[in-house]
């Protein structure tokens, strides 16, 4: 079992943010009384409801957690793939699956130094299957402590068998716009690809910077918004692709990864399709992309105005990041900011 004593004074109850005490089996709350079960080692966070995949969709993060959770549970060792064991001949369907995808994804998209996680404590903010959480323990050492959170039931179970072998590294279940952490408690922070997907982007980033000291650092990736009739196409898909059960999503997924590996046999077809909508050839990113119940898209300036608003400075070079997206056709598919906390 792991050692929970370890993160107990980073944690807060989620409903009275009042201290919180450990006992075997559950953390709970010394003013409200509130009990957070502890359960496959994960502390849970969220309603029972949260905890395995059902049919009752009421809320937008009910049905994130049904449909990210499944797809975590399903392509769980996604990021984990030895390089050697992809055929060349199927690189395209496994491109961001290879570790080495993951170790330059980290480089890109994560973009934490070693020093901004040896010694530290550090948040992976919407972990999925744990792969950037892996990641960033690989880069750090033994004395930093590295906190996965998810709201699927897939994600933190996933997350947990494939970051077990390091006993610094904490899974926990929870809302990213209800994190159980103290104010001003994470030295640094990564959400790569998930607060766009909560409903609530905005929201989402200015809970996770809650929890950021200063002079600690937070990056955030997400979607970005792309030219007028690649919006509208994907919006009026989406409209469609949403409203599919997972089966369902899963059997128009592998149609159209099917579809982009024979665009992209032509010549410039896959850049020149992918003005027009979103395809890629592998079946994982085209679920994720078209099963995810919300997904919004961003502007730099949008995305700036958040670190700004939570009294970050942006680190990166701000006239490049805005003139990237200056272009009508020729757009990035994410945006990515780091910010260090004033």
């Amino acid at each position: 079992m792991k050692d929970f004593s370890k993160i107990l004074h980073l944690l807060q109850c989620t409903q009275c943010k009042g201290d919180l005490q450990i006992s075997p089996n559950n953390f709970h709350c010394t003013q409200c009384n509130k009990e957070y079960p502890i359960i496959d080692d994960i502390p849970r966070f969220v309603d029972d409801s949260f905890y395995s995949l059902n049919k009752k969709n009421p809320t937008i993060e009910s049905k994130t957690k049904n449909y990210f959770g499944y797809e975590w549970e399903h392509f769980k060792d996604w990021g984990f793939i030895k390089d050697q064991d992809v055929p060349d001949a199927e690189i395209d369907r496994y491109k961001g699956g290879r570790i080495s995808d993951r170790e330059n994804a980290f480089n890109s998209k994560c973009r934490l130094l070693e020093k901004e996680i040896s010694g530290k404590v550090v948040l992976d903010a919407g972990c999925g299957n744990g792969r950037y959480t892996y990641e960033a323990r690989k880069r750090g050492d033994d004395k930093s402590i590295l906190l996965g959170v998810d709201i699927g039931y897939g994600s933190v179970e996933s997350s947990f068998d494939n970051t077990k072998e390091f006993e610094n590294i904490f899974i926990l279940q929870a809302s990213l716009f209800n994190l159980p952490l103290k104010n001003h408690c994470v030295d640094s922070c990564f959400s790569n690809g998930v607060l766009m997907h909560t409903g609530n982007a905005k929201r989402a980033f200015t809970e996770v910077a809650r929890t950021v000291k200063a002079g600690g650092v937070f990056v955030a990736h997400v979607y970005g918004k792309l030219n007028p009739v690649w919006e509208f196409n994907d919006w009026w898909l989406r409209q469609i692709t949403t409203r599919l059960s997972i089966s369902w999503c899963m059997r128009l997924s592998s149609a159209m990864a099917k579809l982009s590996g024979l665009i992209n046999k032509l010549p410039n077809g896959f850049t020149i399709s992918n003005l027009f909508l979103r395809l890629q050839p592998s079946l994982i990113h085209m679920f994720d992309w078209y099963s995810a119940p919300t997904a919004s898209h961003h502007t730099y300036k949008e995305l700036f105005n958040w670190y700004n608003e939570n009294n970050f400075t942006i680190a990166d070079d701000v006239p490049q990041k805005l003139s990237e997206q200056k272009s009508l056709t020729k757009r990035p598919w994410g945006i990515n900011a780091k910010g260090k906390r004033r």
